[in-house]
């Protein structure tokens, strides 16, 4: 066991390289055919297991993050701060130094002489970490977009999944698919006031598939 107070303050970002989690394996589904997409989780950690018990709310969540997070990695999760807070931990509430101590019968820091993490390793995530938000983006823009459109339309992952496979350039329509139904919308407002005929509004799959958005009415 050691003394938080023993260490000067960011000791853990300049000297320690990773946290590597104590009997990882009693946490792994164990199967290799796919993307791990959960963990095992034992009921006797909150009421048998005293290690784990009697640790504060923050340390606890702390501890499950961690094993997830070298399940997911294939190797020890990095001691890096920026890389953490993406993670959602908070050092303004709790220190990582003192979680660590705490942590220390449940988790092992590593040293930079045996670490295995690796700064593209860290660059890997930081681009997943991207595409994701990425991802996140064009689906938020898209769904504004359906939502807006007057005629028929099914579910929003439904119409999306369509249109990214009829079309390459979804992507770069995607930014710009609810301004130009605006404009369409103001356009046919503009006819039917002038009282010219207005055609009715096709389905969505059907305006997405024409690529109605290129035309001046839609």
């Amino acid at each position: 066991m050691f003394c938080v107070s023993a260490f000067p303050a960011g000791f853990f970002w300049c000297c320690m390289d990773a946290i590597h989690v104590k009997e990882l394996n009693e946490y792994n589904p164990g199967y290799k055919d796919r993307h791990l997409i959960w963990c095992k989780v034992y009921f006797k950690m909150i009421n048998a297991d005293p290690d784990f018990e009697l640790l504060c709310e923050i340390d606890k969540w702390r501890f499950v993050a961690l094993v997830m997070l070298e399940l997911q990695l294939k190797e020890p999760v990095p001691l890096n701060e920026e890389y953490l807070k993406r993670k959602g931990f908070d050092f303004k509430k709790r220190p990582m130094s003192l979680s660590l101590h705490m942590l220390h019968n449940l988790v092992d820091v590593v040293t930079e002489r045996n670490a295995t993490v690796t700064q593209s390793r860290l660059e890997e995530s930081r681009l997943e970490e991207k595409r994701k938000e990425d991802r996140d983006v064009i689906f938020l823009d898209f769904e504004d977009a359906q939502k807006l459109y007057p005629g028929t339309k099914r579910g929003v992952e439904t119409e999306l999944t369509d249109f990214r496979k009829k079309h390459a350039d979804w992507k770069d329509v995607c930014p710009a698919l609810e301004l130009a139904i605006r404009m369409q919308i103001t356009k046919r407002e503009e006819m039917a006031n002038r009282k010219e005929f207005v055609p009715p509004w096709k389905n969505f799959k059907t305006y997405l598939y024409q690529r109605c958005w290129e035309s001046q009415i839609g």
